[in-house]
């Protein structure tokens, strides 16, 4: 999949194994703007068939709760931190 713009690579690699299982439900999913809210949190929307939707949407709050503990910019295991603008980094990518 095309990197996603504002995404970091390292939540760039839980969106492409996020598609692969999106589109085991549906061969059709596409994201719908997958982004970072105002909080600097990873939001995921897809657009999937009706009969996908319910076992898709639990895929796509999993893959948000997993964005909560990888690191933005490596895929390591990272940790919330930060103010008003949440980040989440690692140890050796929390000094970028």
């Amino acid at each position: 999949m095309a990197a996603v713009g504002g995404i970091g690579p390292g939540w760039q690699q839980l969106l492409d194994e996020l598609i692969l299982e999106l589109r085991s439900l549906d061969a059709s999913a596409e994201f719908v703007g997958p982004c970072v809210d105002h909080h600097g949190l990873l939001r995921l929307r897809a657009s999937l068939a009706p009969e996908a939707r319910v076992p898709g949407i639990r895929l796509l709050r999993e893959y948000e709760r997993r964005a909560l503990s990888t690191c933005e910019l490596c895929g390591d295991d990272g940790r919330v931190c930060g103010g008003s603008i949440v980040l989440v980094r690692c140890p050796n990518c929390r000094t970028r």
